[in-house]
This record gives structure tokens, C-alpha cells and sequence, in this order.
């Protein structure tokens, strides 16, 4: 699992300065062309089954966010609980850096 002070402060960055998605049906219908896919530790069995499916058959990485969905939603920036972001762009943020840290699947 990527360390979770690093995977802040690359969604930080990839938010500030990237293109990023929010939410899960938003995330699923849009995952094609994406660079990465963060999804949080609360996402229920059957939402994480489906987006982790559409991620390996589109050839996305996925990486778990150890928090829950509520932190997810303030490390965004969002008042509300958010469950998936997919990175369309991560701008400065160094993302070789998250998808080195990745254990081999």
C-alpha cells in the first residue's frame, strides 16, 4: 500500500494543478484515459468489485486510499464524502512516485 503522506500530497497537487474526477459512477463512466484511479477504504464490496473490474480491463492502476470516504472527500477539498477520484491529468504532481510504491499485481 502507497505510503498515505505521499498519496495526500500527490492528490493535493493533482487536484491544484491536474485534471481530476470525483465520485464513483463519475469515476466508472469515464475511467478510460485515465492515469490513476485512488478509491477509499469505505467503498462498499460491490462499488469497489466494479470500478477495481473497470480498471484492469482498461489497463488503469488502482490504488487504495486508507482513509475513508469522508476524509477522501476534505483531502479534495469537498464538504461532502467522496469514494473514488480518477486522475486525467495529474499536472505537477509526480505520479511515478505513487505507481512505484505500488506492490506488483
Amino acid at each position: 500500500m502507497v505510503e498515505e503522506r505521499l498519496l495526500e500530497e500527490f492528490l493535493k497537487t493533482a487536484l491544484k494543478t491536474g485534471r481530476c474526477i470525483l465520485g464513483t459512477r463519475t469515476v466508472l463512466s469515464s475511467i478510460k484515459g485515465s492515469k490513476i484511479v485512488l478509491y477509499s477504504s469505505s467503498m462498499d464490496d460491490d462499488s469497489r468489485q466494479a470500478l477495481l473490474e473497470a480498471c484492469t480491463s482498461n489497463s488503469v492502476p488502482s490504488v487504495l486510499f486508507a482513509g475513508n470516504s469522508e476524509k477522501l472527500g476534505r483531502l479534495c477539498g469537498k464538504p461532502f464524502k467522496v469514494s473514488a477520484v480518477g486522475v486525467k491529468s495529474p499536472g505537477d504532481a509526480n505520479l511515478d512516485t505513487v505507481l512505484s510504491t505500488q506492490p506488483a499485481a
